[in-house]
């Protein structure tokens, strides 16, 4: 069953006779104007497969009566006015492969019982207002593709668990609360393409680790509070295209292994401890449009490498070297 959308300006009252649907597999309503709640009756559709309810204007709580809904594989329900806590039945759908509920109003903790999701490749939960802890059980979602959990209010740690998903693509964890060290578990996650960290208060070191990590494209670490050398191993990641750890404490060499990273289109190192010279090496980063220096405490001369790089020579607003603030030395 498809409802289309309809070009109204009030809303529909979500209702439907679930009596007669018994055998409904895809039920889609997602771009509408459907208003009240989710009818806990959706529980009776025991062939369903597919929900698809995002971009409405629905309010109220989740019903807990849709984890009775076994053979459900996709269940969208973003875009909405749903409030309340995440109901922990969700755990029982075991053939849900897409969870996604970003809805900027949903409170509550994760419940750990979506740890038992092992068919699960996508779980969207960003944007909302969720709390407390990242689930150690969410690293028996074996099958996970991609954890979306950024713009919450998540705190503690990051679980060392989340080492386990070794299908994950994309971990995005930017824009919470979270604390203590960056797990070096996460450098057997050999399929991670996006690592999204930023805007939280992680501590520690960078974890040499990560320079496993040979798929990885983007590592953004920008705005938390990690110290010490940026480890010369992330070298090896050839696939890197984004580098951002500005915003930090870091100190030390910037090391001259970065030069290895013939992909890479960006480079901010901004408001750190940096010091000592610039390598030359770094003239080698032949696709790189954006390097960016500026408050770090770094001397000697700009290497005339620097000049060699035409992306970055081409008078584009968006390609731009900065090394200003902090800065002492020749060009």
């Amino acid at each position: 069953m498809y409802v289309k959308r309809r070009h109204a300006s009030y809303l529909h009252p979500l209702t439907l006779d679930t009596s007669t649907l018994r055998s409904l597999s895809r039920l889609h309503l997602q771009h509408n104007h459907l208003g009240g709640h989710i009818p806990k009756e959706f529980g009776r559709l025991q062939a369903l497969e597919q929900l698809r309810m995002f971009d409405n204007q629905l309010e109220g709580e989740i019903p807990k009566e849709m984890g009775q809904l076994e053979a459900l594989q996709e269940l969208r329900l973003s875009d909405n006015r749903l409030s309340g806590e995440i109901p922990a039945e969700l755990g029982n759908l075991r053939r849900l492969k897409l969870l996604s509920l970003s809805n900027k109003k949903l409170n509550g903790s994760i419940p750990k019982e979506l740890g038992e999701l092992k068919s699960l490749q996508r779980l969207e939960l960003m944007v909302n207002q969720l709390e407390g802890e990242i689930p150690k059980e969410m690293g028996q979602l074996e099958a996970l593709q991609e954890l979306r959990l950024s713009d919450n209010r998540l705190s503690g740690e990051i679980p060392a668990e989340l080492g386990n998903l070794r299908r994950l693509k994309l971990l995005s964890l930017s824009n919470n609360k979270l604390n203590g060290s960056i797990p070096k578990e996460l450098g057997e996650l050999k399929s991670l393409q996006q690592l999204r960290l930023q805007s939280n208060n992680l501590m520690g070191e960078i974890p040499k680790e990560l320079g496993n990590l040979s798929l990885l494209q983007e590592l953004l670490l920008t705005r938390n509070r990690l110290k010490g050398h940026i480890p010369r191993h992330l070298g090896a990641l050839r696939s890197l295209q984004l580098l951002e750890v500005d915003k930090n404490h870091l100190e030390g060499t910037i090391p001259k292994e970065l030069g290895s990273l013939k992909r890479l289109t960006r480079l901010n190192l901004d408001q750190n401890r940096l010091s000592g010279p610039i390598p030359a090496e770094l003239g080698q980063l032949f696709s790189v449009t954006t390097i960016s220096f500026e408050e770090n405490q770094l001397t000697g001369c700009i290497p005339g490498e620097l000049g060699e790089l035409k992306l970055l020579r081409t008078g584009s607003c968006f390609k731009v070297l900065r090394i200003a603030g902090g800065y002492s030395g020749e060009w």
